[in-house]
């Protein structure tokens, strides 16, 4: 009954889809839904942005997603910063952190990880393990092409490294909340 359609052919994003494991980027609401399964307590900021990026992305606007991407991966960190200001015990780590409060988003990056490097023998062996890697270098990624595509520099964005940070933002933000719900579970006691 298929005998009178005209042969069909996959397209090299159709292809790429099939072979790929992971987050399915070309496909806005089953990557959506994957994220929420996967994180559920998800922040309702971060899966606005997130949710703009995915839309952007699958539109070919890279510039736009890879922007929108980087405001998701920024609004994580203040909620660790808020998390570890929590977590922490003593008056002069608090002071320490809390001078980064009226700073901008690196600063306050900054702060955190100073300070979680502080406490890092306190921190689960898990939690710790890739931490470096996610929150620095991953959320350093992420901001240098949000910075890049979101000032007048006049440069573009491949599509294919949007894709790949699409494809790993799942795998940042479960690690960042693993490490943002052991801080909200020691209040007053880091």
């Amino acid at each position: 009954s298929y005998q009178s359609l005209p042969p069909l052919d996959v397209t090299e994003n159709g292809k790429e889809y099939l072979e790929s494991e992971g987050l399915p980027v070309y496909d806005p609401d089953g990557y959506l839904k994957d994220i929420q399964s996967s994180i559920p307590e998800i922040d309702p900021i971060i899966f606005e942005y997130l949710k703009e990026s995915i839309r952007a992305f699958n539109r070919g606007c890279t510039m736009s997603s890879a922007i929108a991407l980087g405001v998701a991966s920024e609004q994580m960190i203040l909620l660790l910063y808020e998390s570890l200001k929590g977590a922490l015990k003593e008056q002069s780590d608090k002071k320490e952190l809390q001078k980064a409060d009226d700073k901008r988003i690196f600063k306050k990056h900054c702060a955190l990880e100073a300070m979680l490097n502080k406490k890092k023998a306190l921190l689960p062996s898990d939690i710790k393990e890739n931490r470096d890697v996610y929150l620095s270098s991953l959320f350093h990624l992420i901001r240098l092409y949000r910075n890049e595509f979101g000032h007048p520099t006049g440069t573009s964005v491949e599509k294919s490294v949007v894709r790949v940070f699409l494809k790993g933002f799942d795998d940042y933000l479960k690690s960042l909340y693993a490490l943002k719900d052991f801080l909200d579970s020691k209040p007053n006691q880091l």
